[in-house]
């Protein structure tokens, strides 16, 4: 997540984009909301190499979007994991 970001912010991005353009900004936010993993001993963010989208971010950049957008957690949906689910960080991812 970037942690500038409201999530007010999101309902105004064209999500109806069939080929990402990287130069364009709502399409990089849009890779990212779909490409960004969390990295366990991260702090801050770098480019998720492994997907070639998107980033790899810290429990710093959880605090910061989470306080930015008086959030307590987020769910996300993105990856399979063998026990069905995984908690990171407090339960706050």
């Amino acid at each position: 997540p970037r942690v500038d970001m409201k999530v007010d912010q999101l309902y105004s991005i064209n999500r109806r984009i069939t080929e990402i353009d990287y130069e364009h900004p709502d399409h990089c936010i849009l890779a990212d909301l779909i490409w960004s993993d969390p990295e366990e001993y991260l702090e801050g963010r770098v480019p998720n190499t492994r997907r070639g989208a998107g980033q790899l971010f810290g429990p710093d950049v959880l605090a910061s979007f989470l306080h930015l957008n008086s959030f307590e957690n987020i769910v996300r949906s993105h990856e399979a994991k063998q026990e069905g689910y995984e908690f990171l960080w407090g339960e706050r991812l």
